[in-house]
Formats: structure tokens, C-alpha cells, sequence
């Protein structure tokens, strides 16, 4: 994987291979770099997909330019982290491999408090409270998720910043800084299965990619075995924000470096959280057999109004 960089980061490669997007407007305000609707593609064709990509890139790098741009004497605040889990990697059909497979509409199921449904790919995230000298924020932000990878790069579940809107302690509300900002975050998800090759390696077949059945990885390339694997994060998060009210009165400098050590706290924590949540939901998905059913009933029905799955029967 790729190191994180403190320029405005890239997206990934396979960009085009976005399942889905978030309908415009769900949170209101418009104030993360936005991010197109697509068809679907499958990764079944991922050399298509990295071409695509990589187009996408440096259209994407110009957007948020542009993005925040539009700011007045905009504060960057930046923070990233990495964070890896081991698991017990069962090996064949119910290999890791299989399950980071798995259709993007169920990465809801491992925190419905935190992660909810906006129906195809788009999730609505509650980011808990941030506190930052006497004021408190609480983001929402849509997050997209897609399967990246192919061209010879390690195969990967990418996560990115869409629509997002900021609860706020009524200061922040006065100051309407919920029009003031823009937020970009980048998270992807590599694996390393028990055989080695990570990001599931040669072992998952041309047709194993998102399939609408669940069904994952391994249709016909080689058998995953079984033994210890792990999954690693490296996410990036980056703001501009205007500087408004009493906040003007800080030194730029002691205010940016305050925010950042704000945000890598907080990515420091909530991270290994993520994963490890990623790593007992695979767990129980690889051992429960009426969980995997449901799961896949559930990608199975139809959308109800405000992206809820209607309950499998």
C-alpha cells in the first residue's frame, strides 16, 4: 500500500468500480469533496477499473482544490493513522479472502449505531463527539465504499468522504461553521490471507468480486487454507476550515497543530475500534451459519425509504 501523503490525497485506484452513491442532499448541506454516481462494475474486471482510476485521480485532486478553495483564509487540519487486526482465517469458501468480498451494502452490520444504511454502496457514519478548547463537533458524513485494487496492486476496500454535515455545541451552531468547511477522508482496507499475497493474493477468482449473493471470493482460483490472517487500515483525514468567532484570537499555528493532534487522537482511537469490530464480525460470519444467511437475505431485498433493507422473513 501506498504511504500516506500531507497533499490533498488521491483516491483509489479503482475508483470507477463504485457500487451505488448516496442521493444528493440527504444530510442537507454539501460539504465533502462530492463524489459522482456510477453504474456498477464488478471486480471482475479490474484492469478496467485501475485505467478508470487512475483518470479519476487527478479529477478528483482538482475537485478538492477547488473545494476549498472557496474558503476564506481556510485552518488545515490533518490526521492519519494505521492500525492492523489478526484473525483465524478459516480457509476455502469461508476464507478472509471470501468475506472482505462480500458486498459493500453489509458493512453496516458491524456497528448499526455508527453505520447506517443509505441503501447501494453510501452509508450515513456518526463520528462520536470531537472536543476542541470549549467546543464539541459530532460529523455525519456519507461515506462510499468500494472494492479497489487490480493492475497488480493489492486488492482493497476503500472507504471515502461524501456529503457530511457538523452537530455542534451552539457556539459552533452561531457561527454557522457547518457552511465554513470541507472534510476529506480516505480510508482503505487490505488482507493478508493465511497463504500469503496480501489483499487476497491469487486467491480469489476473476467472478469472486461483489457478488449479489454474498457468496465472495474463491469461485475458482485456488483454495484458501487455513491459518492466521490479518487486515490493515491506513486512513487520512483532512480539513479546512475557516477561522471564525473567538478562535481568530490563537495563533494559526498553535491552532493547527492543537487540531492535529486532536484528530490523530482521534483516528489513533477509533481505528483499531473499526478493525476490531471488521475482525469479530468475520469471526462470526465464518462460524454462524444462520448469521451468513441472513446477511445475504438481506442484501437480497429491496431498499425501504431512507436506505433501510426491508426485514428478511
Amino acid at each position: 500500500m501506498s504511504r500516506l501523503r500531507s497533499a490533498a490525497p488521491s483516491p483509489a485506484a479503482a475508483r470507477s468500480c463504485r457500487v451505488g452513491a448516496a442521493p444528493r442532499g440527504v444530510l442537507g448541506t454539501r460539504r465533502a469533496l462530492p463524489v459522482p454516481q456510477r453504474s456498477t462494475i464488478r471486480s471482475s474486471r479490474p484492469a478496467v477499473c485501475a485505467a478508470a482510476g487512475q483518470q479519476q485521480a487527478g479529477q478528483q485532486q482538482r475537485t478538492g482544490q477547488q473545494a476549498h478553495e472557496r474558503l476564506q483564509d481556510p485552518a488545515k487540519l490533518s490526521g492519519a493513522s494505521k492500525a492492523s487486526v489478526t484473525v483465524q482465517d478459516r480457509g476455502g469458501a469461508l476464507s478472509l479472502d471470501a468475506y472482505m468480498r462480500l458486498p459493500t451494502e453489509q458493512y453496516h452490520e458491524l456497528d448499526p449505531a455508527m453505520i447506517s444504511s443509505l441503501g447501494g454502496s453510501a452509508f450515513l457514519l456518526r463520528v462520536p463527539r470531537v472536543s476542541l478548547f470549549d467546543v464539541w463537533v459530532e460529523p455525519e458524513v456519507v461515506v462510499h465504499v468500494s472494492l479497489g485494487g487490480g493492475a497488480g496492486g493489492p486488492d482493497s476496500v476503500v472507504f471515502e468522504s461524501g456529503e457530511c454535515r457538523l452537530k455542534g455545541s451552539e457556539l459552533l451552531q452561531s457561527l454557522e461553521l457547518d457552511k465554513r468547511f470541507v472534510l476529506y477522508f480516505h480510508t482503505a482496507l487490505t488482507w493478508q490471507p493465511s497463504g500469503g499475497g496480501g489483499g487476497g493474493g491469487g486467491s480469489s477468482s476473476a467472478n469472486g468480486g461483489h457478488g449479489s449473493n454474498g457468496g465472495g471470493g474463491n469461485g475458482g482460483g485456488a483454495v484458501a487454507a487455513a491459518g492466521q490472517g490479518s487486515i490493515n487500515a491506513m486512513a487520512d483525514v483532512q480539513v479546512w476550515s475557516e477561522v471564525v468567532g473567538p478562535f481568530r484570537v490563537i495563533p494559526r499555528p498553535m491552532l493547527q497543530a492543537t487540531g492535529n493532534a486532536v484528530m490523530g487522537a482521534m483516528m489513533k482511537a477509533l481505528l483499531p475500534v473499526f478493525l476490531a469490530k471488521l475482525g469479530d464480525d468475520y469471526a462470526r460470519w465464518s462460524t454462524n451459519l444462520s448469521y451468513r444467511a441472513r446477511r445475504a437475505a438481506t442484501v437480497a431485498q429491496p431498499q425501504q425509504p431512507g436506505g433501510a433493507a426491508a426485514p428478511a422473513q
